[in-house]
């Protein structure tokens, strides 16, 4: 009013030619209603002012658009802009109640006031059944408006009984969470029948839309919350100063801070204050890269900082994330603590295999030479005895030579050949047992010196032929005449080979009262005869 009339001062002093303003007025129902008054003088012929001429123009509607848009100009979010937008339609429409109500989670058939206005205070919020109530009829994006009556269109709605309802107006915040499930409401109601039906008309469908848009920002953006809580892996949201937008329940428990403690924070408070400078660095040089595209680093190891002051080993990867606020990175960090505990534990026992097997080797390495030199002592020993042995028996064997030149009589010939038998034999295992040392010993030669086959096979099975007549069985000698003479070999151990098999097949040939026969043939294989 005291602009108006300082207004009024100007134009009459003729300071300017005319003026307006905006203001709320009553009509004779009772109803409110915004105006624009434009306000000029008529004057008379001296110029003085004779009377002012106004003209009045209708702008509710647009003063109440204005007004809504500048309240839905907020940064509130959640519940708080819900109760805020409630508080707005009442104050705009000059009605008692305005609401905002969804259904409840698993239960559709069962609403819940998110926030509830009534005669301009904020009050607790309730859950109410559905059935019988004029919410039930809003399942579109269609106005449903009752300006009177509504007690008597709705008899078993409680609700409105118990609060007086009279005149009703709501329309559906969008479409329900799923198939089946009715939408949320932003509605008004109040004590009389509604007044002022065209503002309801015009400004309720119009914040709906608006209030729809940022619920379903808000849904979007907790189902995001959401997923990032359900991981097990700690989730940062950092923006381009790397401070902490959002962090996931895993990362507040790993660090251990308060839910919703770490938003606001500088990133470097997840860090022990040694090693702040280098990740800094690292983390920017990161985001300042010049590629505009989504990218990731690999998984670095870091030391972390919990809010108790206990630092822990951490693996940390970042990724970049265009958004609607501008750049920001995205952060996932593991505790590695019990892998690096399985690593240390691995390392030691590796360490301890490692002694315990280099002992071990120590120990068979020792044994082995031990066992190499007993081997090397006892080949040693063998061919010294066997050494010592052939030396008087081949004194033995020369007398018993000697021996046969003199007469003796049947008996005693006898008697010496089978004197001669045993010392051959006795040498024969001498042979033998100085063989195997010099095998142990890796010392046996086989020569390559002329050999008479056909002779040796002969000589062998003539020495053997006592042997088997004394047996009773029949030993038989074949050997073919085109046996090359001579040929290449060692004919001392081809006849200790002969000599043993040879052998062998008189003594296990032989049977009771006679009838045995062993077979002796030397053949050539013509593939292999060389001239």
């Amino acid at each position: 009013r005291a602009e108006s009339h300082s207004q009024r001062q100007r134009l009459e002093a003729g300071e300017v030619p005319s003026f307006q303003f905006e203001k709320r007025y009553l009509r004779k129902s009772g109803e409110p209603v915004w105006a624009r008054l434009n306000v000029c003088a008529v004057r008379d012929s001296a110029g003085a002012v004779e009377y002012t001429v106004a003209v009045i123009e209708n702008i509710h509607l647009r003063k109440l658009t204005q007004l809504a848009r500048q309240a839905l100009d907020t940064e509130l979010t959640g519940d708080a802009f819900l109760r805020h937008i409630t508080q707005t339609l009442s104050e705009l429409l000059e009605l008692e109640f305005a609401f905002v109500s969804e259904p409840v989670p698993d239960s559709p058939r069962r609403f819940e006031m998110r926030a509830l206005c009534v005669d301009g205070r904020i009050v607790e919020n309730f859950s109410y059944d559905l059935a019988g109530t004029p919410c039930e009829l809003v399942t579109d994006n269609k106005l449903r408006v009752y300006a009177d009556g509504v007690q008597r269109h709705f008899p078993d709605d409680a609700l409105a009984a118990s609060l007086g309802i009279e005149s009703y107006a709501a329309v559906a915040l969008g479409k329900g969470r799923a198939p089946g499930v009715p939408p949320s409401i932003l509605g008004v109601m109040s004590r009389r029948p509604l007044r002022n039906l065209e503002a309801v008309q015009t400004l309720l469908p119009w914040i709906a839309a608006r209030v729809s848009d940022d619920l379903a920002r808000k849904r979007e953006a907790q189902k995001f919350r959401d997923l990032v809580d359900g991981s097990p892996t700690a989730v940062f949201l950092i923006d381009a100063q790397f401070t902490i937008c959002m962090s996931s329940r895993a990362g507040e428990q790993m660090f251990g801070w308060e839910p919703q403690g770490l938003v606001g924070q500088a990133l470097a408070v997840l860090f022990p204050q040694d090693y702040q400078a280098a990740y800094a660095a690292q983390f920017r040089r990161y985001v300042e890269a010049e590629s505009g595209a989504p990218e990731s680093t690999g998984a670095d190891e870091i030391w972390g900082l919990r809010s108790n002051g206990s630092f822990f080993p951490a693996q940390i990867q970042l990724r970049t994330l265009p958004t609607a606020e501008g750049r920001m990175t995205i952060a996932y960090v593991q505790d590695i603590t019990e892998r690096k505990q399985a690593q240390a534990a691995l390392h030691l026992h590796n360490e301890e295999l490692e002694d315990a097997v280099a002992s071990r080797t120590t120990e068979l390495l020792r044994a082995r030479d031990e066992a190499l030199q007993a081997s090397r002592a006892k080949s040693a020993f063998l061919a010294t005895m066997s050494h010592e042995i052939r030396t008087p028996m081949n004194g033995v064997v020369g007398m018993i030579d000697v021996l046969e030149q003199t007469r003796l009589e049947d008996e005693q010939v006898e008697i010496v050949q089978t004197v001669r038998q045993s010392a051959h034999a006795l040498l024969a295992i001498v042979d033998d047992v100085l063989d195997f040392s010099k095998i142990e010993a890796g010392h046996l030669q086989v020569d390559r010196e002329p050999v008479d086959v056909v002779g040796v096979v002969e000589a062998v099975c003539d020495t053997l032929a006592p042997l088997a007549s004394g047996k009773g069985t029949e030993l038989m000698l074949f050997t073919d005449p085109a046996i090359p003479r001579p040929v290449v070999g060692d004919a001392m151990r081809l006849r200790q080979v002969l000599l043993n098999l040879a052998g062998n097949a008189i003594k296990f040939s032989s049977v009771e009262g006679g009838g045995g026969r062993v077979s002796v043939r030397a053949t050539t294989l013509a593939s292999e005869v060389q001239p």
